[in-house]
């Protein structure tokens, strides 16, 4: 089983008929029924029920593609965070519960609020670090 294979299924599944998806994939109609033939033959289950109007997806083959579609987009997210490096910046705090900390915290982080809404800044990241020295100075230890 591939990823391709999987990605086959789903346009079929999408479009409604091999014919369509084959003109979607760019692909003969023949070496896409073949392809499926041999995925439906590798996990043994009958995904697609073929006719001359059309395909009409089993429910085996519908719990099947459920799984397949949570394989592709798992793929999709590991691929963009590790091969194309897209990372999300974080910003977070740990703290124990300490109630000077807390208010100085809020208190930072709507003066920080305020200063990026009025501003309109273009590097958000930057306020958030001056909130992170404000915050650590007046709550006299480390964050």
């Amino acid at each position: 089983m591939t990823l391709q294979q999987l990605r086959y299924a789903l346009t079929i599944a999408g479009c409604g008929s091999m014919n369509e998806a084959a003109k979607r994939l760019f692909l003969s109609q023949p070496s896409l029924s073949e392809t499926v033939k041999e995925l439906e033959q590798e996990i043994g289950l009958q995904i697609f029920m073929r006719s001359n109007r059309g395909i009409i997806i089993t429910p085996e083959g519908e719990e099947f593609l459920g799984y397949a579609r949570q394989v592709i987009d798992q793929y999709g997210i590991l691929k963009a965070r590790y091969v194309e490096k897209q990372r999300k910046e974080k910003f977070s705090v740990s703290m124990q519960h300490y109630t000077f900390a807390v208010k100085a915290f809020v208190e930072t982080g709507k003066q920080g609020w305020t200063a990026m809404n009025s501003r309109r800044t273009r590097r958000p990241h930057t306020t958030l670090w001056r909130m992170y020295a404000t915050l650590r100075a007046r709550s006299a230890f480390c964050i």
